[in-house]
């Protein structure tokens, strides 16, 4: 009632409601597990912004500053023949896909469809609609928007940036989150917990990563393959069209798609807001909260110019702890079944995010 009647409670909210397709400041991408749930509790605690995770629906959520998401990096997804691009759709759309973040309600809520069912008919032909709309709407824009702006898509947004995290720590969390089986192992001898690779992606991992990258065969890949291949394909995705391809904190360029990139282990929350235009009255979504912003970020000794630290993200608690040594080990084995080699692969992302690949003792994390 709030977001939609806010003149009916003067009192506690001025701000005007956002309709869909009005923009907001800022969305950011990432792949699963690279920090995006933290992102978003601190952009919200540190600042009183509404920033949603994993949804952009501004009718019922909160979101009117923006979004962080991994699932919304899919409007800079190119979209393949029609064939198997409706092939993608059906796949995704096909049945409910558990603890994956995505549900056609993260986009747009008029569907007219029951919330009392989370996957129904009427679910599926929104999802259908959803990913019609949003599949690589941002490249289309991109190219025949003038300002630059997504407006292909449900929701616009006045910038884009890509989060990124070492991938050797993202591959780990994403491991122990859809791996099912074998998996992880406590060494009784030194404590040390390691990683057999003999457990099998979670299905709806497998559902999803065949649905966005047709190329794979995410369902008869091994854990680590599987897990690789989905952190590699995105990445790549995302680079190709993020301004100059490089990890910036001081600046952006309004030229590509995604503006700019940053590592979230050494990013403060300012530095985002820098980047995302919030304290430019000529960028601003809502010029009101300038003053304000400036005025926190302006504070040297303010939490909010510290790196950010880990307290949101729950499931690898220090579970695993993967080195290059042990991943190209398990390699040997993935080359012999499958015949890809993931480590190299790894290592080479890892230097082009701007990570040093080093020793694995030097491979530290948020």
């Amino acid at each position: 009632l709030m977001l939609q009647r806010p003149d009916l409670l003067p009192s506690l909210n001025l701000r005007p409601p956002l309709a869909l397709t009005e923009p907001r400041q800022l969305l950011i991408v990432g792949t699963m597990s690279s920090g995006t749930s933290q992102v978003a509790h601190d952009l919200q605690s540190m600042f009183q912004l509404e920033i949603g995770h994993e949804t952009s629906e501004s009718q019922w959520n909160f979101v009117r500053d923006g979004t962080v998401s991994w699932f919304h990096g899919i409007r800079f997804l190119s979209k393949d023949t029609e064939p198997e691009f409706a092939q993608s759709i059906v796949t995704l759309c096909h049945k409910l896909l558990p603890n994956m973040g995505f549900h056609p309600r993260m986009f747009r809520d008029d569907s007219g469809c029951s919330t009392r069912e989370q996957w129904s008919q009427c679910w599926q032909r929104e999802c259908i609609g959803v990913l019609n709309q949003e599949w690589g709407c941002g490249l289309e824009s991109a190219s025949s928007d003038e300002d630059g702006k997504e407006s292909g898509c449900v929701s616009p947004f006045q910038t884009v940036l890509h989060q990124v995290r070492h991938p050797l720590r993202t591959l780990e969390s994403m491991l122990v989150k859809f791996c099912q089986g074998g998996g992880t192992k406590k060494d009784e001898t030194t404590g040390k917990v390691l990683f057999n690779n003999t457990g099998t992606l979670h299905k709806s991992f497998a559902t999803v990563g065949n649905g966005l990258f047709r190329q794979h065969n995410f369902t008869q890949y091994s854990c680590v393959e599987g897990v690789a291949q989905f952190i590699l394909e995105y990445h790549k995705a995302m680079m190709q069209v993020t301004a100059n391809d490089g990890a910036s904190t001081t600046k952006k360029s309004s030229s590509f798609p995604i503006a700019a990139r940053y590592p979230v282990e050494t990013t403060t929350p300012c530095q985002i807001l820098q980047l995302a235009g919030f304290f430019d009255a000529a960028e601003a979504a809502y010029p009101l909260h300038i003053k304000r912003l400036l005025k926190i970020c302006q504070d040297k000794d303010h939490v909010a110019n510290q790196p950010m630290s880990s307290s949101e993200y729950q499931v690898n608690q220090g579970d695993l702890r993967l080195t290059w040594g042990h991943l190209e080990r398990m390699d040997q084995a993935i080359v012999a079944k499958e015949g890809s080699a993931v480590t190299s692969a790894l290592q080479a992302l890892t230097k082009e995010l701007g990570y040093d690949v080093g020793v694995d003792q030097q491979i530290e994390d948020f």
